[in-house]
């Protein structure tokens, strides 16, 4: 039977060796002990460590970087979007707009403006480099972008103005029939019907019974308002300065009494009764298109618009046997 053999420690009370208590497994065991201790108080001092070099300060700014990112991206995506619509725009505006209002299309060069290049944002400087670098981003579109729309604003301002203007002229456009009536004696030469000799004819004739209504073929200002037994009889001129006519509605029978030189008028208000006023054989509607110097034009193609183009073919055939 094997002894266990007894230990001994110096004691320094006593100067001298005492037995030792325990067994050396109660020794093992404290030693151990002592061990994980050290092990947990060096771990504990490493995260301690950790933390100081990470200070609360530190760890914020990485959380505020990190919401940073996710709003420039989402701003990204928004200035993307609106860049889209905006090169819509700027094609309709070269392609369309100005194609149409016969406007000289805006250079590439200049649509480009502010497109490429960088543009140094000194208050940035003070930040942490990512955070500069995200907002220099951010800067850098929405300035180039606001540079575009602002080109794009003057452009669109430019181009209503000049869509106002020509939607005035066309409203001031000769281009409805003057009466509700049958097209004779077209503009040209002609037999004269009271002279009985070939004479220039300045206008077209409307056969309809007297009193019928006359209407005012665009919107414009009386110039005129005559009233005499001889030429066109009764008869009135209005004025169209925006599309740059005038026209004439002669041998009438009466005057609106809304009608006196001044007074503006608009395109199918009615003007005026037919009549046979003045050197006329037959009740009917004689009607003339002039530019503002008074040269007299065919008024044949201010009625087109509202005509298919076979009764507009018509009209044309019968004035060739005149």
């Amino acid at each position: 039977m094997h002894m266990a053999r007894k230990r001994y420690y110096w004691n320094e009370a006593q100067l001298d060796w005492v037995p030792a208590t325990g067994t050396w497994r109660d020794g093992l065991a404290r030693s151990m002990i002592v061990g994980g201790l050290v092990v947990v108080l060096a771990l504990g001092i490493s995260v301690a460590f950790d933390f100081m070099r990470t200070s609360p300060e530190e760890l914020a700014l990485k959380e505020e970087n990190k919401i940073l990112q996710t709003q420039v991206a989402s701003a990204d995506e928004r200035i993307a979007a609106f860049s889209e619509h905006l090169d819509e725009l700027a094609l309709r505006d070269q392609t369309l707009y100005r194609i149409m209002l016969q406007v000289n299309t805006i250079p590439d060069a200049v649509r480009q403006v502010g497109i490429g290049g960088s543009q140094p944002y000194e208050e940035f400087n003070r930040l942490s480099m990512p955070t500069a670098h995200l907002l220099t981003h951010v800067e850098e579109q929405l300035g180039q972008l606001e540079r575009r729309l602002n080109l794009q604003a003057v452009s669109t301002r430019e181009l209503l103005a000049l869509a106002e203007k020509y939607e005035v002229r066309n409203r001031e456009l000769p281009s409805i029939m003057p009466a509700k009536g049958r097209l004779t004696s077209p503009f040209g030469m002609r037999q004269h019907p009271i002279y009985d000799t070939r004479m220039h004819h300045a206008g077209v004739d409307i056969t309809i019974p007297s009193g019928s209504p006359v209407f005012a073929t665009a919107d414009g200002v009386i110039a005129q308002v005559v009233r005499k037994q001889s030429g066109y009889g009764i008869h009135i001129i209005i004025s169209h300065p925006a599309s740059g006519y005038q026209t004439l509605y002669g041998h009438l029978s009466e005057v609106m009494p809304s009608v006196q030189p001044g007074h503006p008028v608009k395109r199918g208000q009615m003007v005026a009764l037919s009549g046979n006023t003045g050197l006329s054989a037959a009740p009917h509607l004689h009607y003339e298109v002039h530019r503002m110097d008074g040269t007299k034009l065919n008024p044949y193609p201010f009625l087109a618009p509202q005509m298919s183009a076979s009764e507009y073919q018509a009209i044309l055939d019968e004035a060739a046997h005149f």
